[in-house]
This record gives structure tokens, C-alpha cells and sequence, in this order.
């Protein structure tokens, strides 16, 4: 007869020693076996259902000792249970076990205590770090950078359902996010459902950042025990997962990013697949009941992996990298050890899941590109980002940013200011910080052929299996540092792509990672100590929740950084007075008016102006709800980029410009001026009058078109006036395609390289009729080759260049409707031009039939 696990506690046994009970809970028996000679067994004792099972063949198996594997007559076993069942009856049995409180029993039978009481502590610590009574819920805790770029999403989608489009920025087009293609779209999603409770962007933002808090001690917990921790070190450690520097780091400034809890589901399923187990796989039931099969689909392993998979991949495309170089490491390792190829073919199929999720998130943004062309212009990255933005393990286990004790507060930010390439801060924590130097000391270790071999009668399998757990984190991490770090595998990947940079992102699975084995460590060590001592299951229990507090106090203490707090009053104070000030324009101007915002800067990821953010022009934006704006539009295209152009005219041409493209108005922000705004205010004043309109700080000051409209009016008639503004509002552009590098010249202007011998240029026409124009570059050979070609619809152009210095060239041609190509290549007198390269600095368009309007004016 054999008799599953969870009867294990009516079965007499001696006591077990505590260290089995803790070795590791929750985990079901494999290798159950007969019971023999259950009369002449004495004792009894409770078994902990937490209680995983060990190799029946170890002598040392508390399961072994129970059921010996002796053979045993099943009539002489049936007539006891039967003499047992008239007996009780008659007398009852007096227990088995001492009474246990209710809560004991509903942690160790159950595991949503284990859940529950994550969530609630890191609740606790989320709220004590952040001093969150301190809030205003309804405005966001981050008023800057990147965060501003977020809460712009947000409000699109509260306002249209969606971000792709967004018609009161980048006036008169608006703002088509398509040509920055990413597959983040979960944030969107929760954005969209906040939508049918609210329309404050505050609430919907500083939602999405508190619930990723919860969401990650949840995920992390159930990482934890697949690892093999108990429920006690599993919810200890998660908290510490969930308050770790690097959510605040990437606070509401990185938002998506601070949602990491998809990392522990995907770290779960490396896990499982390193150790050779199936991703796939139907639920079964013991007894069929009509639907199980389509229940069973549904529920079981496979769904699981194909669950988790989607959700990463609409979350993060850069956890979703991570991940997918992880689960090769796992399959790889996996297949090296066992040869088994149907394991490794699961793996791979998994990691399709997720580039399918990944495409499927972005192919709205891949259709885009195909229809309307590439926008390189968009995103512009530099190949050497990615060791800018790299890992470094000093950064690592140094303390976090903005510690709480001052010593360490200044070391970090000593390393920080002197040490180059500090990228984005990352910090493990000290818990983690141990646990990650301890993997890669394990590595040393083993690689150095120092470790001692252990008798087979000295471990369990429990122990056996959280050894070789440890080892597997070992490689994962060291795989995972290996890409990361300065140099690392990163570094190639960059000569074939640029898109991906902030390579020290993936410190958050080494983080979890490093947790887990603490944790390991931890558990083996209660375990020994228990053994060694001859402690009760009571007292292993008390030692255990000791050392799991103790892990836990120390790790918030060290996590709750100074970063954790936003600047609450003083965001506060700024929102309130930008909203104040947006208030008062849209009571001035009618509904729908587009204001075009000075000086102008070039969206997303420009330089800063005066040390002021690029993302600082869509706060206006932020607080309206009736007015356009210029700002926000994505670069990289003729019909957005055109507000690049006026800005560097003359103040009157400017000025007539906006006008005839029926803007209302102009607001200038002075703090981005050197000069505070005098300069472009005096001009616009001698133009059109006074502004109409200054915010209460000072910072703004509104003046109006409508005098300049009305001398257009005047002064042109209709066609000429719809001429103009086609020219202004829809100019020619030359754009580089991406087999070019981008960087800077000696004059820090933007510089195109080609990195072969052939290459092309993009001539953008928004328009529908052909255009004449003079288009004028600096030409200049890195390979020194003499001459270039160009050539556009067939016909070509031939630059000679010289060996050492630049050449100024102006091409007249003309531009078909649409987007050309004009290509890129060596003259026919270049010589040897294998490995020719051309680079273009100062690419301007002129378009010489562009009338200025400001030249006819009534005195």
C-alpha cells in the first residue's frame, strides 16, 4: 500500500529530526513507500505539511525511517484500521499532536497567510520609507525629467484611451508615438482601466508606483519557494525585493522600470528550466469530471509560462532582454548536463512566447514604420552608451545612494562624483550585497576544486537540491554580470544595435537572485545548527524566525534610503502654481488655441537648455485641458521638426511664420534664456505688443498673435496666406537612415558617418508637389577617400573632397512628394574605395521659394 504525504501525520514514527521539517516546506513526496508493521509502531507525531520530501534510499530520510521497506500483509493492515474504527467509536482516540492556535495551523496548511503577510509588511515598510502621510495623492511625487514624459502618457490615455497619439502636442499635427517603438504597454493598460475611475493624472501615475510594491513582494515570495526557501525566508526576503534601491531609483522619473514585479515570475521559470523541469504541461485531475481537459489547459504549467511570458513582454522590453538571455544560459546549462533535447526545445519554445509578446506590443509601431517609412531621427543613441550605462560591481555592493548613515552616504557619494560612468546608480543593498558576493565566491570555490564532497548520508535531498539550486543561481548571476558590466557581452551586442543601453538594469535579477541565495544559506544553516543541536521542530522554529527577523529589520534599515522620499512640498508647491498659470491662459483664450512655446527644443532626449530638461515644455500641457502646444512632437519628420526651423529666423519672420500657421499665441519659458528671456522679449514686444499675460512666479509670459494676424490679413490674400503656411508648416528635410553612426563634431554639431562604403540619405517632401531647393552639407572622409557621389531619382552629383579638411558643398535639386533616397557612395575617381566612409555635418534644407511675410507691414 502507499500512502501519500498528506496522511503521513496518522502514521506512528519517532520524532524526526527538526532539521527534515525545515529543510524545505511545501513541496510534494516523490518516491512515497509501502508501510510496514503499522501495529508495532509507537509514537506518534505530528508532520509538518510544509514538510518536503527526501530520498527514500538515504538512511537519513526521516520518510525511510517511517516506512521501512519492509514487506507487509495488507488483510492484517485492513483488520487493524477496522478494529481501530469500533474503537474510537467506543472511546476515542486521545490526539496525536498538542493543540496548535488556529493562525498555526491556516500558515503551515495554507499559503495565502504567506502572501498576505508579505504584502502587509512591505506596506508598512513602503509606507515608514517614503513617509507617504506626507502626500498629496491626486498630485505626482515626481515633478521632473522623465516623469514628466510619463504623466503625459498617463493623461493620454485617461483623455483618448491610448498614448500612440496624442492631438494637443506637437500642434498643429500632434504627437504620433508610434515612431519611438516600445512594447511597455502594461503601465498603459493600468492607465486605461484607472480611466474609468478618475481622469487626475496625479492619482492614476502614483497608483501604478505604490501597487508595484505589493505586486513584487507577491512575485518575489513565489520565486522564493520555487527556489526551495520556507515561507518564513520567503516573505522576510521579499520585502527586501520590494523596497530595493533600485525602485527608488527609477521612482516615477523611470515608472515602468520601478514596476519590476514580472522578474521573479520569469527568474521562476529559469529556474525550473535549468534544472532540466518542463515549462509545459496540462493540470490533471484525479478523478475526470466533465470540462477537465479545457480546465486542466487552462491551469496547468504550460499556461502558466505562456501567462507570465505575455505579461513580461508587455511590460518591459529591457526585462524582457534580460530574461530572454537568462532562459538560454538555463536551456544551455540544462542541455549540457542532462542531453535531454525535449527539455531545451520547451525552453526555447517559452523564449518564443516572449519575442511573439514582444513583437505583438510593438507591431502597431512596426506597421507605422512600414507605411509611412523609418524615423531614425526619433531616438537617437550613441554606440558607447552602453558602457556608460553599464554595471559595475563597485556600484553594486557599495551602499545605496542617499544612505541613511552619513558615513556611507558620503562614500557612495564620493564614488559616484569621482569614478566614471556612475549610469543610473544601481545598489543591491546589504542583504543582497552578501548574497551576490557569496554566488560568485560559491564560483571561486568550485572552479578552484577546494570544496569539500560531503557522504551522500551526510545531506538530504532537500539539501542536495537547494545546493544545486545554489550553484544555478551562481551561474545565472555570473551570466547575467558577464553582459552587464563595463565591457561585458553588452558591448558586442552594441556593435550591431544601438537601441539598448542601460545594461545596469538587469541589476534587479541579480538582486533576486542574491536574495535567494541568502536565503538558501540561511535555511541550510538553521537546518545544521538544528542537527547539531538535537533541537525540537519548536525550537529550529523559533531560531529560524529569529534570524528571518533579524534579516529583515537590517534590510529595511539599510534600504529605506534618503531617495525613498520625494520632495513632496516642494513638487507640491510647483504643481500647484504651474496649474494656477494654466488656469489663467485658458480663461484668457478660446478653446482649441495652439500656443507655440519658445525657445524650442527637439523631443524626446534633446540636451538640456540652461540646465532646464527637454520633458519641462510638456508641463503646460500637463494642467490644460482647451489649448494646443508646439511641444511634444517626435522629431525625425518634416511636419514636427518644421518648429526647429523658425526659431532661427528673424524675430519679425518668426513671428509672421506663427501667425499665418494660425497660432495664437507665443509663450516664452525665461529660465531657459541665459539672459532670463530680455532679449526675445524686447523683440516680441516691439513686434506685437506687450505680453498679456505672466505667471505669478515669473518663470512665463504670454504674448498674443492677434494684432500680427489681422496685418497678414490685410496685407495677403487666401491662396497666398495657404502657400505660406504649406511652406512653413510642411518645409524639406535631409535625414540619415541608420546604416550611419551618429555623433558630434569638434563643434559639438551632429555628425553622420556612414558605416560602409554605400550608404543613403532620407529627403523628406510632406508636401504633394515636387519642391526645388538647395540642400547644404559639410562633407568630410575618414577614410580619405577624394570624391563622393550622390544621387537622387537618377540623377547624381559628383564632391570632390579633400584628404584634410572639410568640404562645403550646396546641391541644388528636387524633391519628389514623399520620402527619397538619395544615395551614398564613392565617386568614380575615388580610388580604392573599400572601406570608403563619409560623414555630414550642418545638413540644412533652403527652400528658396519660402516667402517671408514679415516684409510687407502696416505702419
Amino acid at each position: 500500500m502507499v500512502v501519500p504525504r498528506e496522511e503521513a501525520s496518522a502514521i506512528p514514527a519517532s520524532d524526526p529530526p527538526a532539521w527534515e521539517l525545515f529543510a524545505s516546506d511545501g513541496a510534494s513526496v516523490s518516491n512515497p513507500v509501502a508501510v510496514s508493521n503499522p501495529v508495532a509502531v509507537s509514537n506518534p507525531v505530528a508532520v509538518d505539511p510544509d514538510v518536503s520530501s527526501a530520498n527514500a534510499s538515504d538512511p537519513r530520510d526521516f520518510t525511510a525511517s517511517v516506512f521501512a521497506p519492509e514487506v507487509f500483509d495488507p488483510s492484517v493492515f485492513e483488520r487493524v484500521v477496522s478494529e481501530d474504527a469500533e474503537r474510537e467509536r467506543d472511546e476515542p482516540l486521545a490526539p496525536h499532536e498538542p493543540y496548535r492556535p488556529w493562525v498555526l495551523q491556516w500558515w503551515e496548511r495554507s499559503a495565502f497567510p504567506m502572501y498576505l503577510v508579505s504584502v502587509l509588511v512591505t506596506c508598512f515598510a513602503t509606507v515608514r520609507a517614503t513617509k507617504l502621510w506626507l502626500a498629496d495623492l491626486t498630485i505626482p511625487f515626481q515633478y521632473a525629467n522623465d516623469a514628466v514624459a510619463v504623466q503625459a502618457h498617463f493623461k493620454t490615455v485617461l483623455e483618448t484611451g491610448w498614448y500612440e497619439f496624442q492631438p494637443f502636442l506637437g500642434a498643429p499635427v500632434g504627437q504620433n508615438y508610434h515612431d519611438f517603438p516600445q512594447a511597455d504597454n502594461f503601465a498603459m493598460i493600468f492607465a486605461h482601466v484607472m480611466g474609468w475611475f478618475t481622469d487626475q493624472v496625479g492619482v492614476a501615475v502614483n497608483a501604478y508606483y505604490l501597487i508595484g510594491f505589493p505586486l513584487a513582494a507577491i512575485t518575489a515570495v513565489w520565486f522564493f519557494r520555487v527556489c526551495g526557501l520556507s515561507k518564513i525566508f520567503s516573505v522576510a526576503l521579499s520585502v527586501l525585493f520590494a523596497i530595493a534601491p533600485f525602485h527608488w531609483e527609477k521612482f516615477e522619473n523611470h515608472l515602468f522600470l520601478a514596476a519590476y514585479f514580472p522578474v521573479p515570475l520569469a527568474l521562476g521559470l529559469i529556474v525550473m528550466a535549468i534544472r532540466g523541469e518542463s515549462l509545459w504541461g496540462v493540470r490533471r485531475f484525479a478523478s475526470p469530471w466533465r470540462g477537465h481537459r479545457i480546465v486542466g489547459f487552462f491551469t496547468g504549467r504550460g499556461a502558466a509560462t505562456v501567462s507570465i511570458f505575455a505579461l513580461m513582454g508587455t511590460a518591459s522590453s529591457y526585462f524582457s532582454i534580460f530574461t530572454l538571455i537568462l532562459l538560454a544560459t538555463a536551456g544551455l546549462a540544462a542541455l549540457a548536463r542532462t542531453r535531454a533535447w525535449r527539455r531545451f526545445v520547451g525552453a526555447a519554445l517559452a523564449g518564443g512566447v516572449l519575442v511573439v509578446s514582444v513583437l505583438a506590443n510593438m507591431f502597431p509601431d512596426i506597421l507605422y514604420s512600414w507605411i509611412h517609412g523609418n524615423n531614425v531621427g526619433a531616438l537617437l543613441r550613441d554606440d558607447s552608451e552602453s558602457e556608460r550605462y553599464a554595471l559595475k560591481m563597485a556600484s553594486l555592493i557599495l551602499p545605496a545612494p542617499e544612505h541613511q548613515l552619513p558615513f556611507f552616504a558620503n562614500l557612495r557619494a564620493t564614488y559616484d562624483t569621482a569614478y566614471p560612468f556612475p549610469g543610473e546608480r544601481p545598489a543591491l543593498g546589504l542583504i543582497a550585497a552578501l548574497g551576490f558576493l557569496g554566488l560568485l565566491a560559491l564560483i571561486f570555490y568550485r572552479l578552484a576544486g577546494t570544496r569539500r564532497r560531503s557522504r551522500a548520508t551526510d545531506l538530504t535531498r532537500d539539501a542536495l537540491t537547494m545546493r544545486t539550486t545554489l550553484r544555478y543561481l551562481a551561474l545565472l548571476t555570473l551570466m547575467a554580470f558577464l553582459f552587464s558590466t563595463v565591457g561585458g557581452f553588452a558591448t558586442l551586442v552594441s556593435f550591431f544595435t544601438d537601441v539598448l543601453r542601460s545594461w545596469n538594469r538587469i541589476s534587479i535579477f541579480i538582486m533576486a537572485m542574491s536574495l535567494a541565495a541568502v536565503g538558501i544559506v540561511a535555511l541550510m544553516w538553521v537546518g545544521r545548527l538544528s542537527l547539531r543541536h538535537n533541537l525540537s521542530l519548536a525550537q529550529s522554529r523559533m531560531v529560524a524566525g529569529a534570524l528571518a527577523a533579524t534579516i529583515l529589520v537590517v534590510g529595511i534599515w539599510d534600504q529605506s534610503t534618503g531617495k525613498a522620499v520625494p520632495a513632496y512640498a516642494s513638487v507640491q508647491a510647483q504643481w500647484q502654481t504651474d496649474q494656477a498659470w494654466i488656469d489663467r491662459m485658458e480663461a484668457a483664450l478660446p478653446d482649441g488655441a495652439a500656443i507655440f512655446q519658445l525657445p524650442y527644443q527637439a523631443f524626446p532626449e534633446s540636451e538640456n537648455i540652461n540646465g532646464i530638461g527637454y520633458t519641462d515644455q510638456l508641463k503646460p500641457f500637463l494642467h490644460s485641458t482647451t489649448l494646443r502646444w508646439s511641444a511634444g512632437g517626435l522629431r525625425g519628420r518634416s511636419e514636427v521638426d518644421w518648429a526647429s526651423l523658425v526659431p532661427e529666423e528673424t524675430v519679425p519672420h518668426m513671428v509672421a511664420d506663427l501667425a499665418v500657421s494660425n497660432f495664437e499665441g507665443v509663450m516664452v519659458d525665461r529660465r531657459r534664456y541665459s539672459d532670463g528671456g530680455k532679449g526675445i522679449e524686447a523683440s516680441l514686444t516691439e513686434i506685437v505688443g506687450a505680453p498679456a499675460l505672466v505667471s505669478l512666479d515669473g518663470r512665463y509670459s504670454y504674448f498674443s498673435l492677434d494684432s500680427e494676424m489681422a496685418r497678414l490679413t490685410a496685407s495677403y490674400d487666401a491662396s497666398r496666406l495657404q502657400a505660406a503656411r504649406d511652406a512653413v508648416l510642411r518645409p524639406v528635410f535631409v535625414y540619415a537612415q541608420r546604416d550611419m553612426d551618429f555623433g558630434t563634431n569638434a563643434s559639438r554639431q551632429l555628425l553622420w558617418t556612414t558605416k560602409k562604403s554605400t550608404a543613403a540619405l532620407t529627403l523628406d517632401n510632406a508636401r504633394d508637389v515636387a519642391v526645388a531647393v538647395q540642400v547644404n552639407m559639410v562633407i568630410t572622409s575618414p577614410s580619405q577617400a577624394s570624391q563622393v557621389q550622390l544621387t537622387l531619382n537618377g540623377q547624381s552629383w559628383v564632391v570632390n573632397l579633400s584628404a584634410w579638411a572639410s568640404s562645403s558643398v550646396t546641391i541644388d535639386m528636387v524633391a519628389p512628394p514623399g520620402r527619397s533616397d538619395i544615395e551614398v557612395k564613392p565617386g568614380p575617381d575615388a580610388g580604392d574605395s573599400t572601406d570608403a566612409r563619409f560623414a555630414f555635418a550642418q545638413v540644412k534644407v533652403v527652400d528658396p521659394g519660402r516667402e517671408n511675410l514679415a516684409q510687407v507691414r502696416i505702419p
